[in-house]
């Protein structure tokens, strides 16, 4: 979805790494919950911080870390959420930034959707710890 990336690099600028919609409503045909996931990955976690009053405007919840050490978490929508997001650091050492293995999961897994759920939730988990 290029206007997601776009869209985020307009409020975030040179600190957007790269921007992915996430979750079962990014794959076609998989019956899924209409709530939007997006992994955003930026150059530093802490900065993203000083982007709240942006991300307030536009609707978002700011969560902080939520549970996740290294994390940021945003929502929208209250309790009919519409959308996540999931911002992560870019950590050139890796060989993917983290919390990026729930993408790749989301993509060797779509032939079976009983599966799919199961497993990319135990692979986001350890895809960040």
């Amino acid at each position: 979805m290029v206007y997601i990336h776009k869209f985020f690099a307009q409020i975030l600028q040179d600190d957007l790494v790269n921007s992915f919609h996430i979750g079962s409503t990014s794959v076609p045909g998989l019956k899924a919950k209409p709530i939007t996931d997006i992994l955003l990955v930026v150059k530093d976690i802490g900065g993203l911080d000083t982007f709240s009053a942006q991300f307030e405007n536009l609707g978002y919840e700011v969560m902080g870390e939520f549970g996740i050490k290294g994390r940021r978490y945003f929502r929208k929508g209250g309790d009919d959420r519409t959308h996540q997001i999931h911002a992560f650091q870019y950590e050139p050492s890796r060989s993917t930034p983290i919390g990026f293995g729930f993408f790749t999961a989301r993509i060797n897994l779509i032939t079976n959707s009983g599966t799919y759920t199961l497993l990319s939730i135990k692979w986001l988990i350890s895809s960040v710890l």
